[in-house]
């Protein structure tokens, strides 16, 4: 127990309530973390490759359940990270090249 916890006079509903969202909080870090790793194998696999988004949703969910926004979402982070380089070749057919992985 963490110091304070101990004496804790919270009605029971409020401690509850901070331990799921602590829990939620590490399940969104654990499902992000297997969906980065899943896309860069997919990344590492296609760099210098055009693929369409719907091509690593298929991948990523032939090996991970999550929601395809999720993997969109997931790729954006890690270029913002700088753990691979995308280009958008063409926004409304969702093309998109793999110029590099650094992750």
């Amino acid at each position: 127990m963490k110091q304070g916890e101990l004496f804790d006079d919270r009605p029971s509903w409020q401690r509850e309530a901070k331990e799921k969202k602590r829990d939620s909080a590490q399940d969104l870090h654990r499902v992000a973390r297997d969906l980065q790793r899943h896309i860069l194998d997919f990344c590492r696999d296609h760099v210098g490759l055009e693929f369409h988004m719907a091509d690593l949703v298929d991948y990523v969910s032939s090996r991970h359940h999550a929601a395809p926004s999720s993997t969109d979402r997931v790729l954006r982070k890690m270029r913002s990270d700088g753990l691979v380089k995308y280009t958008v070749v063409n926004r409304s057919k969702s093309l998109y090249r793999i110029d590099g992985v650094t992750g």
